[in-house]
């Protein structure tokens, strides 16, 4: 039997944490209510819809995932160790 993790959102849509509280519902809005224009093409594939997330619950897994990532692996423990390599040299 196979592995299956947690699902991972996969596209996430977004905006500015410090846009004002009104316009920041706008946009909230414009995306949980978009409907793409009906397709001719009757393939059976669900069509695209966004969902609301809570990103401290849904992206768990992703920041689990990443802290058990070896750190020498990290971009920036690489560049901080260059940098130090650079200046002793």
């Amino acid at each position: 039997m196979a592995y299956q993790s947690k699902v991972i959102p996969s596209t996430t849509i977004g905006w500015f944490y410090n846009l004002k509280p009104q316009l920041a519902e706008q946009v909230r809005q414009a995306i949980l209510t978009f409907e793409p224009k009906a397709d001719s093409d009757a393939s059976g594939v669900e069509p695209l819809h966004f969902l609301a997330v809570d990103y401290e619950k849904e992206f768990q897994v992703v920041r689990e995932i990443d802290d058990r990532f070896d750190p020498r692996l990290d971009s920036k423990a690489k560049l901080s160790k260059a940098a130090t390599t650079q200046t002793a040299t």
